[in-house]
């Protein structure tokens, strides 16, 4: 089960290390329609490789990224994440390891104990008679995961796991940054400790291919990016973000009363549009409010029923350059 929230995320590498050859091009084969696969047959050539190229983060590199409390508003360093997605080279980063349990010269705990300062996860690959060895390797922090090979659907098993490795890798990578969101606006990221949300929330980025998402801006809308490279935005806005947009299209009807204005109020209020409003390159009149009006996506949870908001990129978003950094 997920449990945690992403701010950042964005393809990586999936070493695989399992000295049978013809298993590793087996399983490279499948993994490579979901990921980008680094194979080792050998694990001491594979060890040697990882090392020297310099692409793994360390655990005490991870969670850099801090908030003040007491500033009102902030926004993400946009120049700095249009360089990220296009740039290749990050997609390099090894967020996850598949390791066979037995091979020659270095099995695969002890490959695992190599990379246990590092941050990438681990998943050991593993037969029925080893189970509690890897429950114990488990537990001691060794490895994250363990998958076992006997099984009918070892393979969609593993990429199951793989996935689910990768989000505990971002949210590990930018957990200061939600740690400080909910600190210093609690009532708008109140999502981000939902559990129940964020296991939907995963299951909704799934169903709709989203490869890649950034968060965008202090009001929780989010840049994704799907499979075939189409950019989307996203908003997530609980109760008291909804009350607030009901609350400002009231108060801009008010200064500005008209047909157009009182037709678009009534939609807002109803809940059946909301604006979104990162599609407008300018702050918008009430009466303009129509072309950024998205129908909601209710995701209701036992704490309260949020609603996304969800529009491909038409090339109209407001992209703010004054901004603090976090990736």
């Amino acid at each position: 089960m997920i449990t945690n929230f992403c701010c950042c995320f964005y393809p990586t590498t999936v070493v695989c290390v399992d000295d049978d050859v013809h298993l590793l091009k087996w399983m490279t084969l499948l993994l490579e329609e979901q990921f980008k696969v680094l194979a080792f047959h050998d694990p001491l050539i594979s060890l040697a490789f990882i090392e020297a190229a310099g692409i793994l983060s360390s655990k005490n590199q991870m969670n850099q990224a801090k908030l003040d409390p007491n500033v009102l508003y902030f926004d993400l360093n946009i120049q700095k994440i249009h360089t990220l997605i296009y740039d290749a080279k990050r997609s390099a980063e090894i967020s996850t390891l598949v390791i066979d349990y037995y091979m020659p010269g270095l099995n695969g705990l002890e490959l695992c104990k190599h990379f246990k300062n590092e941050a990438c996860k681990k998943i050991l690959l593993t037969g029925e008679v080893d189970q509690q060895m890897a429950v114990v390797a488990f537990n001691d922090g060794v490895i994250d995961q363990f998958v076992m090979k006997g099984q009918a659907q070892v393979m969609e098993e593993l990429q199951v796991q793989i996935k689910r490795m990768q989000w505990q890798y971002f949210f590990e990578k930018t957990r200061s940054l939600t740690d400080s969101l909910l600190q210093a606006y609690p009532q708008v990221f109140s999502y981000l400790e939902d559990l129940e949300f964020c296991e939907a929330f995963y299951t909704f980025l799934r169903q709709h291919k989203i490869k890649e998402g950034y968060l965008f801006n202090g009001e929780s809308d989010y840049l994704l990016i799907d499979q075939s490279n189409q950019l989307w935005w996203l908003s997530i806005k609980n109760q008291y973000a909804i009350q607030t947009l009901i609350h400002d299209a009231e108060n801009e009807f008010l200064q500005e009363p008209s047909p157009e204005a009182e037709a678009i109020f009534k939609v807002v209020k109803s809940g059946k549009k909301l604006p979104l409003t990162v599609l407008s390159k300018k702050v918008l009149d009430i009466s303009e409010w129509e072309r950024i009006l998205v129908h909601p996506i209710a995701i209701m949870t036992t704490k309260e029923t949020y609603q996304v908001l969800l529009s491909p990129d038409v090339g109209q978003a407001h992209l703010r350059y004054d901004a603090i950094k976090f990736i």
